[in-house]
């Protein structure tokens, strides 16, 4: 337990926590008040919808143990892909399995 406190801590810290709010901003009018204030935070949050729509990230199928598989498919990335939003897409991922399996494995790490 102390281990996922260190992991989550360090994911705030690191600016994954906030990761779900630019998924907000991206999927909201670019005329709302808080696009509007912060245009590089829109920006980001457009980079971060459009990695996410790749599909080159998923989650699909259990290992021995019954914990999920991350898969990555390089064949669907853009030759120059958006590195911080790929970054932060894989944050995405695992923060939402996290939130989702927590209440099934008490050991789970993202």
């Amino acid at each position: 337990m102390e281990k996922l406190t260190h992991v989550m801590q360090w994911r705030e810290e690191s600016g994954a926590a906030e990761i779900t709010d630019y998924i907000d901003m991206a999927n909201g009018p670019e005329s709302a008040p808080a696009a509007v204030e912060n245009p590089q935070m829109l920006a980001k949050a457009k980079a971060i919808a459009t990695a996410l729509n790749y599909g080159s990230m998923y989650w699909h199928g259990l290992t021995k143990q019954g914990k999920p598989i991350l898969w990555i498919r390089t064949n669907r990335k853009p030759w120059y892909p958006d590195v911080d939003a790929e970054i932060k897409v894989c944050f995405l991922l695992n923060l939402t399995m996290y939130f989702l399996f927590t209440s099934l494995w008490s050991n789970f790490t993202g």
